[in-house]
Order: structure tokens, then C-alpha cells, then sequence
């Protein structure tokens, strides 16, 4: 179940596809949080254990500690799609989480593709 904020940025879809990708669970809060007007909740495995974040505090495109599990993940898919994890390893040269958070994403939207 995916529920996304009807008024929600560019910039959440992109926090919402990277946590679907990851394997978060999405689902609604019985008490609306204080960010989440819609109290959607994503489950997130962090260090062992889930905990629960609204779309406003999910970090990926300023965190590494939430970044780079995202780049393991999809180192992954070296074998079975080599040009598009070329394009992310590419991104991670130039050091900046500004630059390889869009390529993650751009790597994210390929995949979801692909399953389709």
C-alpha cells in the first residue's frame, strides 16, 4: 500500500520511491503525525530493529548514514545492470550528496520501471 501526500514536492516523491525501493513499509497512522497531515508512516530497518518516520523525516538526499545503504543495495544490481550502476558510482566520484542523490534516484525510477 502506497499512500502519498496529494500535495506532496518533487522531493518527497523522490524520499518516497528511494524508502519503497528499500523495502519500507508504507503504511497509514491511526494518529496522524505532526509533519504528516495524511499520517502516512514508513517503516524503516535501521540498525536492527524498524522504526517509524513520516515523509518529513526521511534524510536520503542529505544524509550518508541513510544514503549509503541505499548505494549498497544498488550495487547489487552491478550484474544485472551495469551502465545504470556505472552512472551512481560515477556521482559517488564527485564526493557531494548533491550529486549522487539525483543519480540515485534516477537509478530507483530505472528499476521500478524494469518490474513493471
Amino acid at each position: 500500500m502506497t499512500g502519498p501526500d496529494p500535495i506532496e514536492t518533487e522531493l518527497q516523491k523522490d524520499m518516497r520511491l528511494i524508502a519503497n525501493f528499500m523495502g519500507s513499509d508504507v503504511y497509514p497512522s491511526k494518529v496522524p503525525c505532526k509533519t504528516n497531515k495524511q499520517g502516512w508512516k514508513y517503516s524503516y530497518p535501521w540498525s536492527g530493529q524498524w522504526c517509524e518516520y513520516s515523509i518529513h523525516q526521511l534524510k536520503y538526499s542529505h544524509s550518508w548514514d541513510w544514503l549509503k545503504p541505499v548505494i549498497d543495495e544498488i550495487y547489487t544490481y552491478s550484474l544485472a545492470h551495469p551502465e545504470q550502476v556505472k552512472a551512481v558510482c560515477d556521482a559517488k566520484i564527485v564526493v557531494g550528496i548533491e550529486h549522487i542523490f539525483p543519480k540515485v534516484v534516477e537509478f530507483v525510477k530505472y528499476i521500478k520501471k524494469q518490474k513493471k
